[in-house]
Parts: structure tokens; C-alpha cells; sequence
């Protein structure tokens, strides 16, 4: 049989897929600056089945922690932190490098205990500063370390271990490296159907049927299509069409989320539903922009996208949207009591100028607690610092002996 997920399937005389956490599911994919946990819940709001977290270098995070954990001080936006909700499961991490020491290290960490369902090693990254530094897809071009990389973490990590590529040198060389992952345990391939210097304006195309000549080359093994899905339906025609296991959209659901849903939902109500959540999760303003950004790109003219990425607070926002061309209208007060509820919720800048009644009440009551355990911290650290400084006991009562024997002589 093949453990697989945790599970030992049994394999029948016939090729048959082993249930596979990406099997016949609706995947979210890994998005650097996009898969944060807001877009991620927002995402299986409207039916994503299977998230990841973005791509991490694992040597890069690991250095980070070991300077937070020696006291240093770092600046804004240069610590990346993680988080779960129980509700984002199946949830995948996405880790890159370019050898094994730190991946498995980090994966191993506590933190990622009972929050994620497998690992996924990023095999398809194209920017420039992945190829320069042979991590994404520039592993692909050296097939025999790849493989032994993965091989290595694939024995010391407690997770199903799958890779995301794209195509390296023609598909059939594709298929030779991923018939060789396959070999040493990894559990599921996703292939993006692109080569590496498809980005861009030379982004073109994806090419679905180089995939399913991927799949008919593994027809007892989990293979998962991404590549320009921009639509619900699609979700069912592709595994039909091309004969792969799991569908994942990338840039499609950065635009719009809902397509992982077959209704239909206004543009308005994407936004609030996705502020709504923002509000009450760990992200940095310029994050919430980009999002909202990505959200509206559809409706605002370029000079509103300008407007939008200079606002610096939440009432501004929503002032912001409402006097576009094709307005987005949002309540500033739905929107904040969530912040009132979820004090310690929000990073990014709010503004409680807007609020009235009850929702003022209850933000200056938080706002007074807050300024209370302050103060009381000051206070204890300014006795603590008075005691340090003030003289010993022995000091107080007079002059040593020899002490007081020089005064006499004096």
C-alpha cells in the first residue's frame, strides 16, 4: 500500500488515484503578499477547499528568529508572521530553499503542530531574485539535487511533503524529474504550465495540455492543474478535460475570490466581507491596500488605483472608494465595531473619529483599559529602576572601618 496524507491506501490491480488531500478539490494557491490568513478565510467564504500559506525561504525566516531571539531590534515589515485559524484546514505550507537543513527545520518547529496538513515544496517561483538565488524554479534545472533534497526532507519531516513546479525544458524532461520526486516519496505534484521565463509581458499562456500529458504519464498519482483558472466552472471541466486530481487558482482568485463559488455576489459585498475579516487578523496597512487593490482592479481607473495605495486609515478608505467613478459603498460603522470587539486585532492605522453612541463608548472603554495596563507597567518599571539605583543597606548605615579611619586622620 502507499501511506499517503495518513492514510494507507491499498492499490489495486488497476491504477487507481489514492484520496489525496488535493483530490477533486477547489485549491487556493500559495500567493507571495496574498495568502495571508484574511484572503485565505475570505477565499473558503466562497469555496476554496484547500488553502496554503505563501512562499517562505526557510534560511532566510530561520535567520530572522535567531536575531529576534538574541535581542535584536528590527525594523517594520522585516519579521513575517504566521497565522491559523481552525477553521483553514486543510492548510498547506509552501516552503522554499535549496537545500534540505533549513526546510526541515523549520517545518519541525511547534508552531506549525496541529495547524497545517503537509508541506509543499515551491519548485515553480519564476521572479528574477528566486533564479539568482537557485531556489522556485531554478531548482529545476539541477533535477539530481532536487531530487535529493527532497528525498532527505521527505524522511525527516511528519507531513506528506508535495512539490509545485512548472515545465523545465520541454515537458517530457518534466515528467522525467517528476517521475524521480515520485520515487522518493513525495505525495503530489502541481504544475503550473509554464516555463520559468513565462512572466511578465512575456507571460502568454498556460498550457493545459502539456498537463494532462503530464497526467496520462501518471495516471495512479496526484496531479494538480494551475495556470490561468479565472472561473467556477472551470474547476470541474479541467479535471475532466485533462484528467488531473485537483484544480488551484492563483492570480484568478487573487481578482476574485468568489469564483471558487458558483453564484454570484456584488463587488461591494466582496469588499466588506474581506475588511470585515482584515479588521480582526494580524496585517499591515499596506497589505489591506493591496488586497482591496487587487479586488477592485476591475472598476477603478488607474489614477483611483493611485489614490488608493495613499490613504492612510480606515475612514479614509471608505471615503475613498465611495468617491470613484464606479463607487464602492461601505458603512464605516459596520466595518469598525468589528475593531471594537477585536481591540487587539488590528495593526494598521484607525481612525475612531467617525465612531457615535455605543461604538464610541465601548472604543474609549478599551482604549482606557489599555492606557491603564500601560501605565501600570511604567509604574512598576520606574520602582524596579528606583530600587536598582538607591543605596545598599551597609551604605546607608555609614563608613567602613578603614573608611571612617581616613576621615579621623583627615
Amino acid at each position: 500500500g502507499r501511506l499517503c496524507f495518513g492514510l494507507i491506501v491499498e492499490m489495486d490491480p488497476i491504477p487507481k488515484v489514492p484520496e489525496h488531500v488535493y483530490c477533486k478539490k477547489r485549491i487556493l494557491a500559495p500567493l507571495v503578499g496574498g495568502s495571508d490568513l484574511s484572503y485565505r478565510l475570505l477565499s473558503r467564504l466562497y469555496g476554496a477547499e484547500v488553502t496554503f500559506t505563501e512562499m517562505n525561504i526557510a534560511s532566510m525566516y530561520l535567520k530572522t528568529l535567531r536575531k529576534i531571539e538574541s535581542g535584536a531590534r528590527l525594523g517594520p515589515g522585516l519579521v513575517f508572521t504566521y497565522e491559523f485559524d481552525p477553521t483553514d484546514r486543510p492548510l498547506i505550507l509552501q516552503l522554499a530553499g535549496n537545500s534540505a537543513g533549513p526546510i526541515i527545520e523549520l517545518a519541525n518547529m511547534k508552531l506549525f503542530e496541529g495547524n497545517i496538513d503537509g508541506i509543499d515544496i515551491n519548485c515553480g517561483c519564476p521572479q528574477e531574485f528566486a533564479m539568482k538565488a537557485s531556489i522556485g524554479a531554478a531548482m529545476l534545472k539541477n533535477p539530481s539535487h532536487l531530487v535529493s533534497m527532497c528525498k532527505e526532507i521527505v524522511e525527516n519531516v511528519p507531513y506528506p511533503v508535495s512539490v509545485k513546479l512548472r515545465f523545465e525544458d520541454s515537458v517530457d524532461h518534466t515528467i522525467t524529474i517528476i517521475r524521480k520526486l515520485i520515487s522518493v516519496g513525495v505525495s503530489a505534484i502541481t504544475v503550473h504550465g509554464r516555463f520559468h521565463w513565462q512572466r511578465g509581458h512575456k507571460r502568454g499562456h498556460c498550457d493545459w495540455k502539456g498537463i494532462r500529458t503530464i497526467k496520462e504519464a501518471f495516471p495512479s498519482f496526484p496531479i494538480v492543474l494551475n495556470g490561468d483558472v479565472s472561473h467556477f466552472d472551470q474547476f470541474e471541466q479541467f479535471r475532466e478535460l485533462y484528467l488531473v486530481d485537483g484544480v488551484m487558482s492563483g492570480y484568478g482568485a487573487l481578482r476574485d475570490p468568489t469564483l471558487f463559488s458558483p453564484s454570484s455576489f456584488e463587488l461591494t459585498d466582496v469588499v466588506r466581507e474581506y475588511l470585515q475579516i482584515a479588521l480582526v487578523h494580524k496585517n499591515k496597512w499596506i497589505d489591506v491596500l493591496r488586497h482591496v487593490g487587487w479586488l477592485t482592479k476591475s472598476v477603478l481607473t488607474s489614477e483611483e488605483r493611485q489614490q488608493l495605495f495613499s490613504v492612510k486609515s480606515l475612514p479614509a478608505l471608505v471615503s475613498n472608494l465611495a468617491s470613484c467613478e464606479k463607487p464602492i459603498l461601505l458603512s464605516l460603522e459596520d466595518l469598525t465595531k468589528l475593531v471594537l470587539e477585536n481591540p487587539d486585532g488590528v495593526t494598521f492605522p484607525f481612525d475612531p473619529s467617525n465612531l457615535t453612541g455605543k461604538h464610541l463608548n465601548r472604543y474609549l472603554k478599551n482604549k482606557a483599559h489599555r492606557e491603564a495596563v500601560r501605565l501600570k507597567k511604567e509604574e512598576k518599571k520606574r520602582k524596579r529602576l528606583a530600587q536598582e539605583a538607591s543605596p545598599s543597606t551597609d551604605e546607608k548605615e555609614g563608613p567602613s572601618g578603614s573608611e571612617a579611619q581616613q576621615n579621623s586622620e583627615k
